[in-house]
């Protein structure tokens, strides 16, 4: 899974989406990877469009976006602005 949906201009994913993906990849016994760049920006996108999530802090949000998640990816040279790769966390 993506963290923004790129053939919908980049417009970051629903935290629904987000968890009805994770009820179903864990239905059947599936890891759930998620593409975890930019995730900041895209917290703070969904902090300011979804009203759930409005009160929440963008590290409690952070949080519960990546519970649903098995292991992330991260591309060093979008998030961290330094001219190596990526990492794999689980």
């Amino acid at each position: 899974m993506t963290i923004a949906s790129n053939s919908n201009s980049g417009q970051p994913v629903s935290m629904d989406k987000r968890r009805a993906a994770s009820e179903l990849a864990h239905r059947y016994k599936r890891p759930l990877i998620i593409a975890a760049a930019q995730y900041a920006e895209h917290c703070c996108f969904i902090k300011q469009r979804d009203t759930a999530y409005k009160e929440k802090s963008t590290i409690e949000f952070a949080r519960e976006m990546f519970s649903y998640v098995d292991c992330c990816t991260i591309n060093s040279k979008i998030d961290a602005l330094i001219n190596i790769d990526g990492f794999l966390a689980f």
